[in-house]
């Protein structure tokens, strides 16, 4: 310990009212004692860390692949799908057909010709599961359009079709 800061702690000490600042941590003589006034001596508190704690007891999931997609047509039992591949854009569009079962309950109702979703296939893993394959598909909530919007969008789509097409 430095000359300079075994004053500073004489000074403090002789007051009897000393209390650690809030980045500092007293450490005794005989061990981790905030109260020890045996020589004590200041440390830096540790940092708090960079990140958050990972909670062990909740599933984690590992996403392997991923899908953009569109519904193309429907019926009482199936979807036809059209597929964009997220994980390898290299990879062709597919026409994919998809039992209705796949859609969670409440996305039924969503199901319908022009909708959007995502599809996820992975591992879920966690210290109470065991390490299991997962697919989950989830459909896009947006708002629908409004009569204005689509008033807006045909007269800029016919603003824009006689510039281009004209010679």
């Amino acid at each position: 310990m430095s000359t300079a800061t075994a004053s500073l702690l004489k000074e403090k000490d002789t007051t009897n009212n000393y209390q650690p600042e809030p980045t500092e941590y007293r450490y005794g003589k005989d061990g981790t004692d905030i109260f020890s006034t045996k020589e004590p001596e200041i440390r830096p508190r540790s940092k708090k860390l960079p990140f958050d704690v990972i909670d062990l007891t909740m599933p984690r999931e590992e996403i392997r692949q991923r899908w953009r997609g569109v519904i193309v047509s429907s019926n009482e039992e199936e979807l036809t799908v059209q597929l964009e591949d997220l994980t390898n854009s290299e990879n062709p569009n597919e026409l994919v057909v998809l039992s209705r079962d796949e859609v969670d309950a409440k996305d039924q109702p969503l199901i319908e010709p022009g909708a959007l979703f995502d599809w996820y296939m992975g591992y879920r893993q966690g210290q109470k599961y065991s390490r299991e394959r997962f697919s989950t598909i989830r459909f896009r909530r947006l708002p629908p359009w409004t009569a204005a919007e689509i008033q807006n969008a045909e007269k800029l789509a016919e603003e824009y079709a006689d510039f281009f097409l004209v010679d």
